[in-house]
């Protein structure tokens, strides 16, 4: 069984919904889970079914956020460009990592930030700008920036010539 399969059947057998009847009906203590990857999903799956009450064990091959984390650097992005009902999936994710991060303290340290992306004079400028607007329409928290404004988020930047950001 690959492991997209295997996250999903966990999620199936142990979501929020059925655990709390399955540790009900079992009556002779906590249920056992497994969870195969100790990257993001397997991370947040195993301390969501621990904070219902099961005994969990995270099977990871390397180590844990050795992989696709890794990867992606552990980035939460808030914006999506190529649907609204993405972007707002994206939103409601950042906002659950605060939450998270409330309820855990300095556990998990969280560096909270940005992106800043620009684009010389032209046609990179001019889609840069409607995406812009077009996340905003959206609700993402984004806003357009000058070059004054990158060379004050990103000290030492060179922007080059400078359409938008």
């Amino acid at each position: 069984m690959d492991r997209r399969a295997a996250l999903r059947l966990l999620a199936g057998l142990t979501g929020p919904a059925l655990l709390p009847s399955a540790l009900r009906a079992q009556g002779a203590g906590p249920p056992r889970v497994a969870v195969i990857g100790a990257g993001i999903m397997g991370t947040s799956i195993a301390y969501h079914v621990a904070q219902r009450g099961a005994r969990v064990e995270v099977l990871e091959r390397v180590s844990p956020g050795s992989q696709a984390t890794q990867g992606a650097f552990a980035m939460l992005i808030a914006t999506h460009e190529g649907d609204p009902a993405f972007n707002d999936l994206y939103g409601m994710a950042v906002l659950d990592w605060r939450r998270l991060q409330d309820e855990l303290g300095s556990a998990i340290p969280i560096q909270w930030g940005g992106t800043c992306s620009w684009a010389p004079p032209g046609p990179a400028a001019e889609s840069l700008s409607a995406l812009t607007r077009q996340l905003q329409s959206w609700g993402a928290p984004i806003r357009p920036m000058d070059k004054a404004d990158l060379e004050a988020l990103v000290p030492g930047a060179v922007a080059g010539p400078y359409g938008a950001g």
